[in-house]
C-alpha cells in the first residue's frame, strides 16, 4: 500500500487499523482521531425528554436557549469544517498547496536530514535534480496534487522551514504566482517540465529561498 492510499484510508476512517504506519502517518492518525473525538463530543448534546412536546405546543422556555445555542454552534462548526475543505479543492494551484500543507502538518515535524541521493532519486521521477550546496531536506514523499502525482519536499532554512511541491506540467490547475492565508505565504515558479510551488510561515523566507532553489534545482530537457 503506497503513502497516498494510507492517507486516504486514514482520512476516511481514522480508526482504520493500517499496518506499518510511518511516524508521520501515526501523527496524522492521532490528529484525526482527536478531531473525530471533538466533533463527536460537540454533537452529543443532551435533549430533554419533554422537548418534543414543548415544541409541538409552541411553549418555548428561556432555560432551553443555551441548548439551542450549543446545537447551533455545533452545527455551524461542522458545516464550516466541511466548507473549508471544499473551498480548498479549488482549481487554483496556490490553494491546493495551502490545502496540502494544512493537512500534512506532520511533514513539518521531521528533524532528520534526508541524503541528497535519496532526494534526487525521487526528483528523477519528475525529471528533476538537486545539486549540492543548498538547504537540507527534512521531508520527501510523493502526494496526490488534485489528481497529479507530485513531489512534496520540506527544506530546512536557517530561519525557518519551506515546503516545496514539484508539480509536473499539464496539471490542469490555474496559475498562482503569489498566494497566502492567515497562516502561510506562498509563491510558484514555472519551468518547462514542472511547476515549483513554495510555502512558508513567513513571507520574507520565500524570496531568498526561491533564488537559491532556482540555482540548485535543474530539470532534464
Amino acid at each position: 500500500m503506497d503513502e497516498l492510499e494510507i492517507r486516504r484510508r486514514l482520512l476516511a476512517n481514522p480508526q482504520d487499523a493500517v499496518d506499518n504506519l510511518s511516524s508521520s502517518d501515526r501523527l496524522l492518525q492521532t490528529e484525526l482521531l482527536e478531531l473525530d473525538k471533538e466533533l463527536t463530543k460537540a454533537l452529543q448534546i443532551p435533549v430533554p425528554s419533554d422537548l418534543a412536546d414543548r415544541l409541538l405546543f409552541n411553549q418555548p422556555r428561556r432555560r432551553y436557549w443555551p441548548l439551542a445555542l450549543a446545537a447551533s454552534i455545533a452545527l455551524v462548526s461542522l458545516l464550516s469544517f466541511q466548507a473549508y475543505d471544499l473551498n480548498n479543492r479549488a482549481d487554483n494551484i496556490g490553494l491546493q498547496a495551502l490545502h496540502h500543507v494544512r493537512h500534512e502538518l506532520a511533514a513539518l515535524q521531521s528533524t532528520t536530514d534526508i541524503p541528497l541521493s535519496e532526494v534526487n532519486q525521487l526528483l528523477a521521477e519528475v525529471g528533476g535534480n538537486l545539486t549540492t550546496g543548498g538547504y537540507p531536506v527534512r521531508y520527501a514523499r510523493f502526494c496526490d496534487f488534485e489528481g497529479t502525482r507530485s513531489l512534496h519536499l520540506v527544506f530546512a532554512k536557517e530561519d525557518g522551514l519551506v515546503t516545496v511541491f514539484v508539480v509536473p506540467k499539464n496539471h490542469g490547475l490555474k496559475p498562482s504566482p503569489e498566494f497566502s492565508d492567515p497562516q502561510f505565504f506562498g509563491k510558484s515558479q514555472q519551468f518547462a517540465q514542472a511547476e515549483i510551488v513554495m510555502v512558508a510561515t513567513q513571507q520574507q523566507l520565500l524570496d531568498p529561498f526561491a533564488k537559491t532553489l532556482m540555482e540548485k534545482m535543474r530539470f532534464h530537457s
